[in-house]
């Protein structure tokens, strides 16, 4: 049977703090009552434990100065698939986490060690691509590394936007990060290769927004890092609400775009909206997918799969009609 364009979709799927069989089994029914096909995990690989909760060592990645965040357990991960499995729902892609070290710290053995323990659940989970942020570091929070930004970030003085800007020039500003980024994205796409792993870069995030709200910019990132598996997650929500026309950004990217975050605001916050609940041009974003000749699945990074199936469906046959 063919499909119709851009008819496959895939929604969100966040397993929470104390992932149960049941509840994931309702967000599966939800998603099949939408018409949906595939899951994105936004939160599968880590897990956050806060002071003074002590974490398992052997799961441990990296300490905060309230908590820690490690690995899910092994269970955690087994759970998943199997339900997704079961309840015949595909699993693509999901929501990496943080890429760089703490400002002044690289390079760093620990870090890459990381990188293979989240490659190696990501293969085991079955995906085929994990959607990064460039610039994303470790201890971006914490005094020690970004100055009196953390307090104010920590006492709500100052946006998580902010905040990552911060980061950002703790670490040394954008020479420093893209020659980091390229070495990295370079060795983490090579190890993700063995896997059939796409490792994507996502499109106007705050971590680094002198590349992230540049589409050419970040064509030509991943063409020097120069890997067959480095793709563009293109996210409408996050480009609409920094001024950008998401076609437009699309035909940009070309065909380093293979993931996609839709969502929808009305370009004053990041509201996460579904389909239609904002002013994003959708009617110029299938244009430019048609355009682009795009292939991949339409992931929603958003809950209420019931409207954005319906609307997306809408605009398709509107579209084609």
């Amino acid at each position: 049977m063919q499909h119709k364009p851009f008819s496959q979709l895939s929604g969100l799927l966040e397993i929470g703090c104390h992932p149960t069989r049941e509840r994931i089994e309702s967000e599966c029914k939800r998603l099949r009552d939408a018409g949906f096909t595939d899951a994105y995990l936004g939160d599968i690989f880590l897990e956050y434990v806060p002071s003074p909760l002590t974490p398992d060592p052997d799961r441990l990645v990296f300490s905060e100065e309230e908590g820690a965040l490690c690995f899910r357990s092994d269970d955690s991960y087994k759970l998943v698939k199997e339900v997704l499995k079961e309840q015949e729902i595909g699993l693509q892609s999901a929501h990496y986490n943080q890429l760089l070290p703490p400002p002044g710290t690289y390079p760093s053995d620990w870090l890459m060690r990381y990188h293979d323990q989240m490659l190696a659940i990501a293969a085991r989970l079955g995906l085929q691509r994990v959607t990064t942020h460039t610039g994303w570091m470790f201890g971006s929070a914490m005094e020690r590394y970004v100055g009196d930004a953390a307090r104010a970030f920590r006492e709500k003085e100052i946006s998580i936007t902010q905040l990552n800007r911060a980061a950002f020039e703790s670490y040394g500003g954008d020479s420093k990060i893209w020659n980091h980024c390229v070495e990295l994205y370079r060795e983490l796409c090579s190890r993700a290769a063995q896997y059939g792993i796409t490792i994507t870069i996502e499109t106007a995030i705050s971590e680094w927004y002198d590349l992230t709200l540049h589409p050419e910019r970040m064509v030509q990132f991943c063409k020097e890092v120069g890997a067959p598996n480095i793709g563009i997650c293109v996210d409408s929500g996050h480009c609409h609400l920094n001024g950008l026309h998401t076609a437009s950004v699309i035909r940009s990217c070309g065909s380093f775009m293979c993931e996609t975050h839709f969502h929808d605001n009305y370009g004053q916050r990041d509201e996460h909206n579904p389909v239609g609940v904002g002013t994003v041009d959708w009617n110029g974003i299938i244009q430019a997918l048609h355009d682009i000749q795009y292939q991949g699945l339409i992931t929603f990074e958003q809950r209420d799969h019931q409207t954005n199936g319906a609307r997306w469906h809408d605009y398709l046959t509107a579209h084609f009609s």
